[in-house]
């Protein structure tokens, strides 16, 4: 069977009894099904129409990729897409891409976000203001996170093994960075062992 039309005005490509108003099947019974159905919603189903049918609210779209039809994406009435979920809000375990342009990862009891760069050192997350780059977050030496703004001169700090380095520009910067200012201080600093002031020799060691 190429094509069908039923008195209804249903549209079968593959199937002689399409149920919904265009019914697309390939072999093994999987394929596309769009309707719009008699409960007033709206549906576009993805996968084995042997399963159940995915139906959102009115205007809802949601789509459904296994046999037994659950659905594992949809779009809500305000613009949002909503994967593994069926709710925009945080409380639930699901990704989010609101209208709003924003993005919210909601994840229960493990990591919610993985970013991997590949092959060299450098920025694994960007940061900007109005366009303009202001800081990123990244790898340096292949295991030591950094933390540093981008514009000129502005310091950073890296995670290394048992230590806290400075870095600048995406590299260690020996003997090029202050901590604090004379009119931003720190208070106070406790230290379980010395204070090596102007070298590294022992002489120097407070």
């Amino acid at each position: 069977i190429k094509l069908s039309v039923l008195n209804s005005g249903f549209v079968g490509i593959g199937t002689s009894s399409p149920d919904s108003p265009l019914d697309i099947l390939t072999s093994g019974n999987s394929g596309l099904e769009v309707n719009a159905g008699t409960s007033s919603a709206h549906r576009i189903y993805l996968g084995n129409t042997g399963g159940t049918s995915v139906v959102g609210t009115l205007s809802n779209h949601a789509f459904a990729t296994i046999t037994n039809g659950s659905e594992r994406a949809r779009i809500d009435t305000s613009g949002n897409l909503l994967i593994g979920k069926t709710a925009s809000n945080t409380a639930t375990a699901g990704i989010e891409l609101r209208a709003t342009d924003q993005v919210t990862i909601t994840r229960s009891g493990n990591t919610g976000l993985i970013l991997n760069r590949l092959s060299s050192d450098g920025e694994l997350l960007k940061f900007q203001k109005d366009g303009t780059n202001f800081g990123s977050i990244g790898v340096l030496n292949s295991d030591n996170p950094f933390f540093q703004g981008t514009a000129t001169n502005h310091g950073g700090l890296q995670c290394g093994t048992n230590t806290i380095l400075p870095c600048k520009s995406s590299a260690n910067a020996d003997n090029t960075l202050d901590l604090g200012q004379s009119d931003i201080r720190w208070k106070d600093i406790y230290l379980s062992g010395g204070a090596f002031i102007g070298g590294t020799g022992t002489a120097n060691k407070l």
